[in-house]
């Protein structure tokens, strides 16, 4: 099959997380015999670009599943389609899911790159899920940090309106104008309003106060750092920016000092150090990176801990996660 390449399917093509996918998807190696782009019916955009071709933008159905090997799903489904891609799943095909349509429980491995353990589990799933942009975030930091002795991770996340997807962008953007010209602006997204302002908190609350998304994005990030449950806690903050994802953490371990964690840092694949105040650790510096900006790291000035700021693209870091995976599964011969 390697030879006359492979069949895939990404659904959610036309959204932000999927349009950033079939970038990434398109600079990869990756040799395709099929593609399909597939998204539902109520989508605007009919045709897409794809390695210079226009391709149709169709819907998700068994014929489309019959005809490839791996399908990466970019945004959520409806309870047939969910069936659908469980159902190939079953029947061999991988199935990557980006945005946690497959509840925990469900035996599904979590997929960090092209880690071997849990891409080998595919063999026995078929479907693995992909953490979110927050916890990768959170993962790159624990994961060079580590070998010092990492403990706990606590912080804040500041959140894009791109959290929401195409919606959320596009509402920021009339909040900014309707509030410029003294009108009433939409709210039907962040029905609070974001422009010129901060949400403390956006999605669903859980009864301890905590939100679905924060709980979510510190389990995923402890099960690939192999940290106990509780070790990483991150308050989620909407803040009025397009795109961009903005940490701001507390690291604990017993070896941790500002010179080993920056010298781990800079020797660590995906990061970028900065030991000055510059755009590139600024979020907006940081769209269409996979890297991820780290700067100000500093002491906490009661000596427990380390300080330091951390800058992403929240939609390419899932995107490239998701494409590396792939990558793994070829490697080990899965497709």
């Amino acid at each position: 099959m390697a030879e006359a390449g492979y069949g895939i399917c990404v659904t959610g093509a036309t959204s932000l997380l999927g349009q950033e996918v079939l970038g990434a998807l398109a600079k990869s190696p990756i040799a395709l015999r099929v593609f399909h782009p597939v998204d539902a019916l109520s989508v605007e955009t009919t045709e897409l670009s794809f390695r210079k071709k226009m391709l149709t933008v169709g819907l998700l159905n068994p014929e489309v599943l019959d005809e490839v090997d791996m399908v990466l799903v970019a945004a959520p489904v409806t309870d047939e389609e969910a069936a659908m891609l469980d159902g190939a799943a079953e029947a061999g095909c991988l199935v990557l899911d980006m945005i946690g349509y497959r509840k925990p429980g469900m035996g599904t491995p979590l997929i960090f790159g092209r880690s071997a353990g849990a891409l080998e589990a595919l063999r026995e799933t078929g479907a693995g899920s992909c953490p979110g942009a927050l916890a990768l975030a959170l993962v790159g930091i624990g994961a060079a940090v580590r070998p010092l002795g990492l403990a706990q991770i606590r912080g804040t996340a500041m959140m894009s309106a791109s959290i929401a997807g195409e919606k959320g962008v596009r509402e920021l953007s009339g909040q900014v104008a309707a509030l410029f010209n003294s009108q009433t602006p939409p709210r039907a997204v962040f029905e609070h309003g974001l422009a010129f302002d901060l949400l403390p908190g956006w999605g669903k609350v859980q009864a301890s106060g905590w939100m679905e998304s924060e709980l979510v994005a510190a389990a995923q990030a402890s099960r690939v750092l192999g940290l106990p449950p509780g070790a990483i806690a991150v308050d989620q903050v909407l803040v009025p920016m397009f795109v961009g994802l903005g940490l701001s953490l507390q690291i604990y371990g017993q070896s941790l000092s500002v010179e080993s964690v920056s010298q781990a840092v800079d020797e660590f694949p995906g990061l970028q150090l900065f030991r000055q105040l510059e755009p590139g650790l600024m979020p907006r510096g940081m769209a269409g990176s996979s890297e991820l900006a780290v700067g100000r790291v500093r002491p906490d000035p009661a000596g427990q801990g380390i300080q330091l700021f951390v800058a992403g693209d929240p939609m390419r870091l899932p995107a490239a996660n998701a494409v590396q995976a792939l990558l793994g599964m070829i490697e080990l011969d899965l497709v």
